[in-house]
C-alpha cells in the first residue's frame, strides 16, 4: 500500500523528463497536429535599447503546450541555461520587465532565473 501512494505523487511529473520523442509517434495519429510552439517577435525590433532581460531555464525540461496556453500535445525541449524569453528595454521599463518575467516563470515547469544585462554600444 505504501508504494501505491508513491505512484500518485510521481504522476504530476510525467512529461517533464527529456526522454524519447517530443511528440506522440505519428503512425498513431490521424492528421498529426502542426507545432504551435512558435517564436514571437513583438514591439519595435529596430529600436535602440539599453538593457536586455532574459528568462533562463536552470534545468533540462520539456515544456508542453499546456504550460504555454496551447491545447495540442507537443513539447519544446529546453536545455539548461537556454533563454526562454528575451525582452529588450530601456531603463524606465526595467522593473516592469523583470516582474513580468518572474511571473511568467511561475507558469513553466522548471526553475528559472531572470538575468539583466546592459547592452553594448
Amino acid at each position: 500500500m505504501a508504494d501505491a501512494g508513491k505512484e500518485y505523487t510521481l504522476k504530476a511529473r510525467n512529461y517533464r523528463e527529456v526522454k524519447g520523442q517530443p511528440y506522440t509517434r505519428k503512425k498513431y495519429i490521424r492528421g498529426s497536429p502542426s507545432s504551435k510552439i512558435v517564436k514571437f517577435t513583438m514591439g519595435n525590433t529596430a529600436g535602440d535599447y539599453e538593457y536586455q532581460a532574459r528568462l533562463i531555464a536552470d534545468k533540462s525540461v520539456q515544456i508542453r503546450h499546456n504550460a504555454l496556453d496551447k491545447a495540442i500535445g507537443l513539447a519544446a525541449r529546453v536545455k539548461p541555461d537556454q533563454a526562454l524569453i528575451m525582452v529588450n528595454i530601456n531603463k524606465d521599463g526595467l522593473d516592469a520587465a523583470t516582474l513580468a518575467l518572474k511571473r511568467g516563470s511561475a507558469k513553466l515547469p522548471t526553475p528559472c532565473r531572470v538575468v539583466v544585462e546592459k547592452l553594448g554600444d
